[in-house]
Protein backbone atom coordinates (compact mmCIF):
# COMPACT_ATOMS: atom_id res chain seq x y z
CA UNK A 1 0.00 0.00 0.00
CA UNK A 2 3.22 2.00 -0.18
CA UNK A 3 2.28 4.13 -3.29
CA UNK A 4 -1.67 4.88 -2.33
CA UNK A 5 -0.27 5.83 1.10
CA UNK A 6 2.33 8.38 -1.04
CA UNK A 7 -0.16 9.47 -3.28
CA UNK A 8 -2.98 10.17 -0.18
CA UNK A 9 -0.41 12.02 2.26
CA UNK A 10 0.66 14.28 -0.89
CA UNK A 11 -3.05 15.27 -1.65
CA UNK A 12 -4.14 16.38 1.67
CA UNK A 13 -5.16 20.20 1.92
CA UNK A 14 -6.37 22.31 4.90
CA UNK A 15 -9.03 24.31 3.80
CA UNK A 16 -11.83 26.01 6.03
CA UNK A 17 -10.76 23.81 8.87
CA UNK A 18 -11.65 20.56 7.24
CA UNK A 19 -9.14 17.89 5.75
CA UNK A 20 -9.71 17.69 2.16
CA UNK A 21 -8.44 14.62 0.78
CA UNK A 22 -9.02 12.37 -2.17
CA UNK A 23 -7.14 9.60 -4.58
CA UNK A 24 -8.13 9.75 -8.32
CA UNK A 25 -8.02 6.54 -10.67
CA UNK A 26 -6.29 6.56 -14.35
CA UNK A 27 -8.08 9.40 -16.23
CA UNK A 28 -10.87 7.85 -18.23
CA UNK A 29 -13.01 10.64 -19.63
CA UNK A 30 -16.56 10.39 -19.18
CA UNK A 31 -19.29 12.29 -21.47
CA UNK A 32 -20.57 15.74 -20.50
CA UNK A 33 -23.60 16.06 -18.69
CA UNK A 34 -26.32 17.32 -20.91
CA UNK A 35 -29.09 20.17 -19.30
CA UNK A 36 -31.99 17.79 -20.25
CA UNK A 37 -30.69 14.56 -19.86
CA UNK A 38 -32.00 11.87 -17.67
CA UNK A 39 -28.95 10.11 -15.65
CA UNK A 40 -29.17 6.99 -12.88
CA UNK A 41 -27.53 7.37 -9.35
CA UNK A 42 -27.05 4.99 -7.02
CA UNK A 43 -25.82 4.91 -3.67
CA UNK A 44 -24.51 1.53 -1.43
CA UNK A 45 -22.48 1.16 1.49
CA UNK A 46 -20.36 -1.86 0.44
CA UNK A 47 -19.56 -3.09 4.19
CA UNK A 48 -15.70 -2.86 2.79
CA UNK A 49 -16.83 -5.10 -0.14
CA UNK A 50 -16.18 -8.35 2.44
CA UNK A 51 -19.66 -10.32 0.25
CA UNK A 52 -18.28 -13.65 -1.56
CA UNK A 53 -19.90 -12.31 -4.46
CA UNK A 54 -19.91 -8.77 -4.13
CA UNK A 55 -18.04 -8.47 -7.56
CA UNK A 56 -20.78 -9.29 -9.71
CA UNK A 57 -23.23 -7.33 -7.64
CA UNK A 58 -21.17 -4.27 -7.71
CA UNK A 59 -21.03 -5.17 -11.57
CA UNK A 60 -24.62 -5.04 -11.71
CA UNK A 61 -25.05 -1.86 -9.86
CA UNK A 62 -22.63 -0.17 -12.26
CA UNK A 63 -24.20 -1.50 -15.10
CA UNK A 64 -27.97 0.17 -13.70
CA UNK A 65 -25.67 3.77 -12.74
CA UNK A 66 -24.66 6.60 -14.73
CA UNK A 67 -23.26 7.55 -11.00
CA UNK A 68 -22.83 5.46 -8.20
CA UNK A 69 -22.13 6.48 -4.68
CA UNK A 70 -20.05 4.76 -2.38
CA UNK A 71 -19.31 4.46 1.63
CA UNK A 72 -17.51 2.18 3.43
CA UNK A 73 -15.20 1.47 0.65
CA UNK A 74 -11.81 -0.02 1.29
CA UNK A 75 -8.88 0.74 -1.46
CA UNK A 76 -6.85 -2.01 -2.01
CA UNK A 77 -4.43 -2.48 -4.57
CA UNK A 78 -6.59 -5.03 -6.40
CA UNK A 79 -9.73 -2.82 -5.79
CA UNK A 80 -7.71 0.48 -7.53
CA UNK A 81 -6.52 -1.98 -10.28
CA UNK A 82 -10.12 -3.24 -11.39
CA UNK A 83 -11.55 0.12 -10.64
CA UNK A 84 -8.69 1.40 -13.26
CA UNK A 85 -8.84 -1.62 -15.84
CA UNK A 86 -11.99 -3.55 -15.66
CA UNK A 87 -14.97 -0.67 -15.64
CA UNK A 88 -14.19 2.25 -17.57
CA UNK A 89 -15.82 4.37 -15.02
CA UNK A 90 -13.90 7.89 -13.76
CA UNK A 91 -13.53 7.11 -10.21
CA UNK A 92 -12.61 9.47 -6.79
CA UNK A 93 -11.44 8.50 -3.26
CA UNK A 94 -11.91 9.96 -0.70
CA UNK A 95 -10.13 8.13 2.53
CA UNK A 96 -11.19 8.83 6.02
CA UNK A 97 -8.39 6.64 7.48
CA UNK A 98 -5.83 4.08 6.74
CA UNK A 99 -4.85 0.88 8.46
CA UNK A 100 -2.49 -2.02 7.35
CA UNK A 101 -5.47 -3.04 4.39
CA UNK A 102 -5.18 0.14 2.94
CA UNK A 103 -7.78 3.56 2.96
CA UNK A 104 -11.24 3.33 4.07
CA UNK A 105 -14.14 5.78 2.58
CA UNK A 106 -16.31 7.04 0.50
CA UNK A 107 -16.35 6.74 -3.38
CA UNK A 108 -17.64 7.61 -6.36
CA UNK A 109 -17.77 5.92 -9.70
CA UNK A 110 -19.16 7.83 -13.07
CA UNK A 111 -19.95 7.57 -16.88
CA UNK A 112 -20.23 11.15 -16.72
CA UNK A 113 -17.57 13.38 -16.61
CA UNK A 114 -16.41 14.74 -13.05
CA UNK A 115 -15.10 18.49 -13.65
CA UNK A 116 -13.39 18.60 -9.59
CA UNK A 117 -13.74 15.79 -6.60
CA UNK A 118 -13.14 16.92 -3.07
CA UNK A 119 -13.02 14.68 -0.28
CA UNK A 120 -14.44 15.86 3.26
CA UNK A 121 -12.68 14.26 6.36
CA UNK A 122 -15.06 14.79 9.60
CA UNK A 123 -13.48 17.19 12.37
CA UNK A 124 -15.45 14.44 14.75
CA UNK A 125 -14.44 11.29 15.45
CA UNK A 126 -15.86 7.99 16.34
CA UNK A 127 -15.24 6.74 20.10
CA UNK A 128 -12.48 3.78 20.89
CA UNK A 129 -11.08 3.61 17.12
CA UNK A 130 -10.92 7.68 17.12
CA UNK A 131 -11.41 7.13 13.71
CA UNK A 132 -13.19 10.21 11.49
CA UNK A 133 -15.74 10.00 8.57
CA UNK A 134 -15.08 10.97 5.15
CA UNK A 135 -17.36 12.83 2.44
CA UNK A 136 -16.41 12.54 -1.09
CA UNK A 137 -18.02 15.73 -3.47
CA UNK A 138 -17.83 15.76 -7.25
CA UNK A 139 -18.88 18.93 -9.36
CA UNK A 140 -20.21 17.69 -13.54
CA UNK A 141 -20.16 20.32 -15.91
CA UNK A 142 -23.79 21.02 -17.38
CA UNK A 143 -23.45 21.29 -21.09
CA UNK A 144 -24.21 24.97 -22.35
CA UNK A 145 -24.78 26.09 -18.62
CA UNK A 146 -22.10 27.87 -16.04
CA UNK A 147 -23.86 25.84 -13.25
CA UNK A 148 -22.63 22.70 -12.27
CA UNK A 149 -23.95 19.15 -10.45
CA UNK A 150 -23.24 18.98 -7.31
CA UNK A 151 -23.46 15.12 -6.01
CA UNK A 152 -22.06 14.48 -2.28
CA UNK A 153 -21.62 10.58 -0.63
CA UNK A 154 -21.55 10.96 2.61
CA UNK A 155 -20.83 8.22 5.14
CA UNK A 156 -21.56 9.80 8.57
CA UNK A 157 -19.72 9.74 11.73
CA UNK A 158 -21.72 6.18 14.02
CA UNK A 159 -21.32 5.40 17.91
CA UNK A 160 -21.66 9.17 19.00
CA UNK A 161 -23.42 11.74 20.50
CA UNK A 162 -26.01 13.73 18.54
CA UNK A 163 -23.55 16.49 18.93
CA UNK A 164 -20.84 15.11 16.69
CA UNK A 165 -23.27 14.08 13.99
CA UNK A 166 -24.69 17.05 14.04
CA UNK A 167 -20.85 19.10 13.11
CA UNK A 168 -20.48 16.67 10.98
CA UNK A 169 -23.31 17.48 8.84
CA UNK A 170 -23.29 21.46 9.59
CA UNK A 171 -19.37 21.02 7.94
CA UNK A 172 -21.19 19.81 4.70
CA UNK A 173 -24.16 21.71 4.73
CA UNK A 174 -21.77 24.82 4.23
CA UNK A 175 -20.18 23.42 1.21
CA UNK A 176 -23.82 22.73 -0.04
CA UNK A 177 -25.40 25.95 1.22
CA UNK A 178 -22.57 27.09 -0.87
CA UNK A 179 -23.51 25.81 -4.43
CA UNK A 180 -25.67 27.64 -6.79
CA UNK A 181 -26.56 24.66 -8.55
CA UNK A 182 -28.35 21.56 -8.73
CA UNK A 183 -27.84 19.02 -5.90
CA UNK A 184 -27.93 15.49 -5.16
CA UNK A 185 -26.59 14.36 -1.70
CA UNK A 186 -26.57 10.38 -0.73
CA UNK A 187 -25.31 8.20 1.44
CA UNK A 188 -25.81 6.15 4.96
CA UNK A 189 -26.39 8.74 7.25
CA UNK A 190 -26.63 6.37 10.54
CA UNK A 191 -30.35 7.90 11.36
CA UNK A 192 -30.42 5.21 13.72
CA UNK A 193 -32.38 7.34 15.97
CA UNK A 194 -35.18 9.51 16.70
CA UNK A 195 -32.65 12.56 17.05
CA UNK A 196 -30.17 11.92 13.95
CA UNK A 197 -33.19 11.43 11.84
CA UNK A 198 -35.35 14.60 13.03
CA UNK A 199 -31.59 16.64 12.23
CA UNK A 200 -31.26 15.13 9.76
CA UNK A 201 -34.62 15.84 7.65
CA UNK A 202 -34.45 19.45 9.59
CA UNK A 203 -30.31 20.57 8.06
CA UNK A 204 -31.62 19.42 4.39
CA UNK A 205 -34.50 21.17 4.49
CA UNK A 206 -32.89 24.24 5.18
CA UNK A 207 -31.06 23.57 2.35
CA UNK A 208 -33.90 23.37 -0.28
CA UNK A 209 -33.14 19.28 -0.43
CA UNK A 210 -35.90 17.65 -0.82
CA UNK A 211 -35.58 13.40 0.53
CA UNK A 212 -36.44 10.77 -2.35
CA UNK A 213 -39.45 8.65 -1.81
CA UNK A 214 -38.62 4.58 -2.18
CA UNK A 215 -41.42 3.50 -4.28
CA UNK A 216 -40.82 -0.25 -2.86
CA UNK A 217 -39.58 0.71 0.77
CA UNK A 218 -39.27 -2.62 2.46
CA UNK A 219 -36.65 -1.85 5.33
CA UNK A 220 -37.28 -1.59 8.73
CA UNK A 221 -35.10 1.14 10.18
CA UNK A 222 -33.67 3.52 7.60
CA UNK A 223 -30.54 4.77 7.63
CA UNK A 224 -29.71 5.26 3.73
CA UNK A 225 -30.90 8.14 2.20
CA UNK A 226 -31.20 10.38 -1.13
CA UNK A 227 -32.18 14.23 -1.01
CA UNK A 228 -32.05 16.63 -4.26
CA UNK A 229 -32.66 20.24 -5.22
CA UNK A 230 -32.95 21.02 -9.22
CA UNK A 231 -33.74 17.75 -9.55
CA UNK A 232 -36.58 16.32 -10.88
CA UNK A 233 -36.70 12.34 -9.66
CA UNK A 234 -38.70 10.29 -12.11
CA UNK A 235 -38.66 6.88 -9.57
CA UNK A 236 -36.86 5.72 -6.60
CA UNK A 237 -36.23 2.05 -5.44
CA UNK A 238 -34.00 -0.14 -3.39
CA UNK A 239 -32.57 -3.14 -4.64
CA UNK A 240 -33.66 -5.70 -2.98
CA UNK A 241 -31.82 -8.79 -4.43
CA UNK A 242 -28.39 -7.25 -3.56
CA UNK A 243 -27.25 -9.30 -0.87
CA UNK A 244 -23.18 -9.12 -0.24
CA UNK A 245 -23.62 -6.44 2.44
CA UNK A 246 -25.47 -5.22 5.16
CA UNK A 247 -27.12 -2.49 2.91
CA UNK A 248 -29.15 -2.24 0.11
CA UNK A 249 -28.20 -0.24 -2.53
CA UNK A 250 -30.70 2.87 -3.37
CA UNK A 251 -31.34 3.78 -7.05
CA UNK A 252 -32.64 6.89 -8.69
CA UNK A 253 -33.89 7.90 -12.09
CA UNK A 254 -33.89 11.88 -12.40
CA UNK A 255 -33.18 14.87 -14.42
CA UNK A 256 -31.98 18.43 -13.81
CA UNK A 257 -34.97 21.23 -13.56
Amino acid sequence: MTNLKMLLISLILFTSGLVHATISGTPVVGDTLKAAQEFTLSTWNIHKEQGAAFLQEFKDLLALSDIVCVQEGLLTEATSLQWNTDYGYEWNFASAWIDSGGPTGTAMLSRLHVEEAVGVISTVTQPIANTPKSSLISYYAIEGSDQRLMVISTHAINFTFLGAFKTQLTELAGLIQAHTGPVVWAGDFNTWNGGRWDFLMEITASLGLAPVVIENESRGQILDHIFTRGVTVRSGLILDNWNESDHKPLIIKAQLN
